[in-house]
């Protein structure tokens, strides 16, 4: 019997182009079997992967059959949109994560919750950017006490301020990362997409599987840690380039062929 294969594809920046349109030869892919068991790894919350994905004319009426690794990790899904676990950022940490918004003006900031996100210190670059991909937020007092945040993303347009807002996380019990230029992300200590990824392959009896990861980010590096095979489009950012096995163009053909193309090089899929 073959070895089976996961493909983990993040979606901003790498199956996403411009945050709403997926490449034609990939949409068509995702609209039949694949010859591998595909997840989606990315740092949204099941909302915005729901909506965004409906905008490019997929899944608009079902829910999501791939299982997910959402929130950079914090939550995690077999298919079907159904919850297989949640890791929050602890109360302790939250708090102190809370105390620190005053300090940066400049930034606006998203919460995420299984039930949607909410914007603590909301600015119009932080309204354009929730809308960008694909949150419809709601004012942090309106979220339900002690549901618990899986993940925080400090949004700006200001590279400095993100950078002054990492720096100022340091030392305590999070985890960050840099997404998009625009965007730093925090979540519990030790919760990333490999942490997540792993858990959930363990949780559907895929550990031994061949895993690929595809990425762009810099968020998918411990994604990439424990791939079999790890792949980065052009766009990437130049540590999540660093990480990878291959760097491809998905100009041409979009992101599945080339991938599957390296996969039947290495002889892991028929020709």
């Amino acid at each position: 019997m073959s070895t089976p294969i996961v493909l983990s594809i993040d979606l901003d920046g790498t199956l996403l182009i411009e945050e709403r349109e997926i490449h034609p030869e990939d949409a068509l892919a995702l609209r039949q079997p694949l010859p591998v068991t595909l997840v989606f790894a990315t740092g949204r919350s099941l909302e915005s992967a729901r909506r965004v994905l409906e905008r490019a004319g997929l899944y608009r009426d079902e829910p999501l059959p791939f299982p997910l690794v959402l929130q950079n990790g914090a939550a995690i899904y077999r298919p079907g949109e159904v919850l297989e676990d949640y890791f929050p950022i602890p109360p302790e940490a939250e708090a102190r994560l809370h105390a620190l918004v005053p300090q940066f003006p400049d930034a606006a900031f998203l919460w995420q919750g299984l039930d949607g996100a909410y914007l603590e210190e909301i600015t119009p670059f932080g309204l354009l950017a929730a809308e960008r991909f694909g949150f419809l937020p709601r004012p942090l007092s309106d979220a339900p006490a002690g549901q618990g945040f899986g993940k925080l993303m400090c949004l700006s347009d200001q590279r400095e301020v993100l950078q002054a807002f990492a720096q100022a996380t340091q030392g305590l019990p999070v985890e960050g990362s840099f997404s998009l230029d625009v965007i730093y992300e925090v979540t519990r200590q030790g919760v990333n997409k490999g942490f997540g990824l792993r858990a959930l392959l363990q949780r559907l009896g895929l550990e031994h599987a061949r895993l690929v990861a595809a990425g762009d980010g810099d968020n998918d590096v411990p994604m990439f840690a424990c791939a079999d095979l790890a792949v980065a489009p052009r766009n990437a950012s130049p540590l999540a380039r660093a990480h990878a096995h291959h760097v491809i163009d998905r100009q041409p053909h979009g992101l599945f062929a080339p991938i599957f193309d390296l996969l039947r090089a290495k002889g892991w899929l028929d020709p």
